[in-house]
């Protein structure tokens, strides 16, 4: 039986069991010191026994991703990154791309787009739709239909020069590489000769 630190007050008439109600306290403060030890080691042990028992998902083991039904997850945490707002951020350096003079863009932008129909042959709805959507400028079929009336117009009265030129030609140093074109022309010609 160990002996209380402190001598507990009590009434004059309990003073004859003052050596029972001090065993019995002491006796029950082991108790509860004892017990408190058993519940810290009874958690442990549920602890460690729930950290072995767990069921092994993608998380917590080598399994693939894919073997985790998509709903059976649990939801994410809040992440505590910093939100940002969209844009351009404080302090950060503003770059702006310098507008091109009009009067620079008028024949840049119909040569652009005849560039779109006549050598990569874009329909004029595609060409309309890439002028839109990539360069921001608004634009329909029809009206890529008048820019392409107006490259053919500007180009009409250098092509007729050069035609004119190479008329006039003793050599053209053109490349006589067969193709399919010359290939079925000939073909014509020699079933026309038999």
């Amino acid at each position: 039986m160990s002996i209380p630190k402190h001598r507990l007050e009590l009434p004059p008439e309990a003073e004859p069991a003052r050596d029972f109600i001090e065993a019995l306290v002491a006796r029950y403060e082991s108790q509860i010191k004892e017990l408190k030890q058993q519940v810290q080691s009874l958690s442990e042990q549920v602890q460690s026994l729930t950290e072995r028992l767990k069921k092994p998902n993608p998380r917590n083991s080598s399994l693939p991703p894919s073997s985790e039904h998509p709903h059976g997850k649990p939801p994410r945490k809040p992440s505590k990154r910093r939100i940002r707002k969209q844009g351009g951020q404080e302090g950060h350096k503003r770059h702006l791309r310098e507008l091109v003079p009009i009067e620079q863009c008028g024949p840049r932008l119909a040569a652009f787009t005849g560039l779109l129909m006549g050598h990569f042959r874009q329909s004029k709805r595609r060409a309309s739709s890439f002028l839109s959507d990539l360069l921001n400028i608004p634009c329909s079929p029809a009206w890529t239909v008048k820019i392409q009336n107006l490259v053919s117009d500007a180009l009409s009265e250098p092509y007729c020069q050069l035609q004119t030129e190479l008329a006039n030609q003793s050599q053209l140093y053109v490349d006589e590489s067969p193709t399919k074109q010359h290939k079925a022309i000939d073909e014509s010609r020699s079933q026309g000769v038999q």
